[in-house]
């Protein structure tokens, strides 16, 4: 049985198909697409990770392997992150001193706890870019957060000049106990035996924050990698703690406005071959890290060794008498080429034969 009112429907759907089919149009001339400027990239923030930690407690090796590995893999991936160790000291006193503690790296810490309004100190303590605490062994959350803050724009340019300070020189020894200038104790440069930077700090911030009441600080330091202790007692005793990025020396500040000098004196058991500088601006209510940079440590120019001097040449009696021929033909207005010819073997000495007579 057949619909006729479906027969009609299309019957009109076609009919109007038909009717509504498309002319061919001629093309619109083609427009050339707009060029696209490129926009420079903003700098970003290299991530700050700060481990506080001491040889006295045992949960804290865990997060210092933790900490080694990153800064492992930022070097092999070429990555922006920067790691510090500061090693506190109120572990001290529970039966083993850390030698690399120190009462600024618990002053900092306790910075830290009001700026983030933890309840407490505690270790081992992770904190990324100033703002995201959290126990430093826990790999995966360390990895979330620095993905997260790797992405931060800079607001805050830091220009840093290293130098090494020249000592003061000591009296000089009298003539007669100087030592003559031999292979074994040529002299050095001076910066050799220095033991202090001169760290120069130029900090530029943005017109948001120059606009706004905000306090910057600067921290400089000096870290060193490839560390280890054997532990006697407390917690870790019996163990060997091998340690990277530990911060040895370090001062703290105001931001300067303009260029601004301070100094970092190296430990005398510094490796000087491991050890780095680093400066970072943070804001000074909420911690957090708005610039930051690393450097290796100056190299020191050497000093160039005095020129030796030539010893004077032994004249045997025939080198004597040619010479002595040599002057007296000389003076006479001729030289004779049938001169002993050994004259040549005296060092430092050129032999010219004459043709005719010199006036």
């Amino acid at each position: 049985m057949h619909n006729p009112i479906f027969a009609a429907a299309l019957v009109a759907s076609i009919t109007t198909q038909t009717m509504s089919a498309p002319q061919p149009q001629t093309p619109a001339p083609t427009q050339p697409s707009p060029q696209i400027q490129p926009q420079p990239q903003a700098e970003t923030v290299p991530v700050v990770v700060e481990l506080f930690t001491s040889e006295g407690c045992s949960s804290c090796p865990p997060a210092e392997h933790v900490a080694s590995q990153i800064a492992g893999s930022s070097r092999d991936k070429n990555a922006r992150v920067i790691v510090l160790a500061f090693h506190v000291d109120y572990w001290d006193y529970l039966g083993w001193p850390d030698r690399f503690s120190s009462k600024a790296a618990t002053e900092r810490q306790h910075a830290y706890a009001d700026a983030l309004g933890s309840r407490g100190l505690y270790t081992p303590q992770l904190i990324v870019g100033g703002r995201r605490e959290f126990v430093g062994s826990d790999s995966d959350r360390a990895n979330h957060e620095i993905t997260k803050a790797s992405s931060q724009i800079s607001k805050v340019t830091l220009a840093t000049t290293i130098n090494w300070v020249a000592p003061t020189p000591e009296s000089k020894p009298s003539k007669s106990t100087q030592a003559k200038p031999t292979p074994a104790n040529t002299p050095k440069s001076p910066l050799a035996s220095s033991s202090t930077l001169e760290v120069t700090l130029s900090v530029s911030d943005g017109e948001s924050l120059s606009k706004s009441s905000t306090e910057l600080l600067y921290l400089a330091a000096i870290v060193e990698d490839g560390l280890e202790s054997k532990v006697t007692r407390g917690e870790n005793a019996g163990h060997t703690l091998k340690h990277d990025a530990v911060v040895r020396a370090f001062t703290t500040g105001v931001a300067p406005s303009k260029p601004q000098t301070v100094s970092l004196t190296l430990p005398k058991d510094v490796n000087r071959e491991h050890a780095r500088v680093v400066t970072l601006v943070q804001d000074a209510k909420t911690m957090a890290i708005l610039a930051a940079s690393e450097s290796p440590l100056p190299s020191v120019p050497s000093a160039k060794p005095p020129r030796p001097l030539l010893p004077p040449p032994r004249l045997s009696a025939r080198m004597l008498f040619n010479i002595t021929a040599i002057i007296g033909g000389l003076q006479s207005g001729g030289f004779s080429p049938q001169i002993a010819p050994d004259i040549a073997q005296i060092p430092n000495i050129r032999v010219h034969r004459v043709a005719g007579p010199v006036n």
